[in-house]
């Protein structure tokens, strides 16, 4: 019997087993409302190990048998199995592994994401330690994404991880941008948002990029096919201080997260909304006039969040 047949056929007779434990309450209550059986994760790993494939195949031979690996079941859910399955096949490119970058990357990780190309050349430094959950004062000095690609694999060792300590530009984004299906623009600067945006669009692949000033967030989805031709995406209205707290990168990285799996989806909250502004200091009682526009959809909790034209036009 190949290798194959027989991960598909301990795959089966494993599943059976863990349906039979869940109706008999060999399982937890979360576990046992799934419509699909679920395998631990060490056990998937160890088989797929036995059978010379990849953790990363295991997983994705194991989703496409109909069982979840029971590190996703708080989710499952949420996405369903074919949604996971469809993460577990795609592959994001993070341009810029600071605040946003490594938040971004660490939620996609944890989602279960198939693989992430960790693009940038910086090390870090003091500065860093307040909101860069990779940068603690043991990795002070090392390359970002190095360090954060370790960090990942000891989240989610299925995802594949790899490590471009560069600049995206026209001559390295071949070899980074292979495999990808979307963009997580991390940056904070202009100049190298343009750099990314038109690499992704001459490949026909969104863009989502998130900003930050302040107490101010901000995470926007970009598709390529209402981009217009040879020209850059609007600039984000934010990037005017470096300054940050780790609350509001954590906010914005939570959204730009969700903005991603929605676009790899299909998903409404991924490909609709254009634009997401976030306040993360609490607005005045009563908020000023120029606090709310007419695209601004009611506030929570007193403007606490302002979503601002979803039509991709600038606020």
């Amino acid at each position: 019997m190949s290798a194959d047949r027989f991960f598909e056929s301990e795959l089966v007779e494993r599943a059976a087993q863990a349906a039979q434990a869940a109706q008999s309450g060999g399982k937890t209550a979360g576990e046992a409302a799934l419509p699909w059986p679920v395998l631990g994760w060490r056990e998937i790993r160890a088989l797929a190990e036995s059978c010379g494939l990849t953790p990363r195949q295991g997983e994705m031979r194991a989703l496409g048998a109909g069982v979840m690996p029971s590190r996703y079941t708080r989710h499952a859910r949420l996405l369903t199995l074919s949604g996971q399955y469809t993460l577990r096949a795609s592959g994001v490119l993070i341009a810029g592994c600071g605040g946003l970058g490594c938040m971004t990357a660490e939620f996609l990780a944890r989602m279960g994401i198939g693989s992430l190309t960790l693009v940038d050349e910086d090390r870090f430094e003091d500065s860093n330690l307040n909101r860069q959950t990779a940068c603690t004062e043991r990795t002070l000095g090392r390359l970002k994404a190095e360090v954060l690609g370790e960090r990942l694999r000891e989240i989610n060792s299925a995802v594949e991880t790899r490590i471009c300590p560069c600049r995206l530009t026209p001559a390295t984004a071949s070899d980074c941008i292979r495999g990808c299906r979307a963009v997580v623009d991390a940056l904070d600067n202009p100049a190298s948002r343009g750099v990314v945006h038109r690499i992704a669009f001459a490949r026909s692949l969104p863009v989502i990029y998130g900003a930050l000033d302040g107490y101010d967030g901000e995470t926007g989805f970009l598709d390529p096919e209402t981009a217009p031709p040879g020209e850059d995406a609007p600039p984000p209205v934010l990037d005017r201080t470096p300054d940050a707290p780790p609350f509001t990168v954590a906010a914005t990285a939570a959204f730009q997260t969700a903005a991603v799996v929605g676009a790899l989806l299909g998903l409404p909250h991924g490909q609709t909304l254009t634009f997401l502004h976030l306040d993360s200091a609490a607005c005045p009682d009563p908020p000023p006039a120029e606090a709310h526009t007419p695209q601004d959809s009611p506030c929570l909790n007193c403007g606490l969040w302002h979503k601002l034209r979803r039509d991709g036009g600038t606020p």
